[in-house]
């Protein structure tokens, strides 16, 4: 039976897309380097652990969704609304609507 992935690993993961890491090899070292520091006082889950290390295939699918959410109509209204944010404290001669 498959365990759902750490929310923990889950969450840094759609971070790291966030940051446009969408290769999957780097997002498994990025992952590995995540759990290690996790489980620095604890010993490693086993390296076949899914809930901690997920698979390519898992990895690939955490990747489109992530994605697919960002570049939906609702998130790109939101996305638009940061850039403004920033853009007002950034430029605060420049207008923006």
């Amino acid at each position: 039976m498959k365990a759902p992935i750490d929310d923990r690993v889950l969450e840094h993961i759609n971070y790291l897309v966030d940051e446009r890491v969408f290769n999957v090899g780097e997002m498994k070292r990025h992952v590995r380097l995540f759990v290690k520091n996790l489980f620095v006082d604890r010993p490693l889950p086993v390296s076949f652990n899914r809930r901690f290390f997920p698979s390519r295939s898992d990895l690939r699918n955490l990747i489109y969704r992530q994605r697919q959410r960002k570049l939906s109509g609702l998130l790109d209204q939101e996305e638009v609304l940061k850039l403004v944010q920033k853009y007002s404290v950034d430029m605060p001669d420049s207008l923006w609507f």
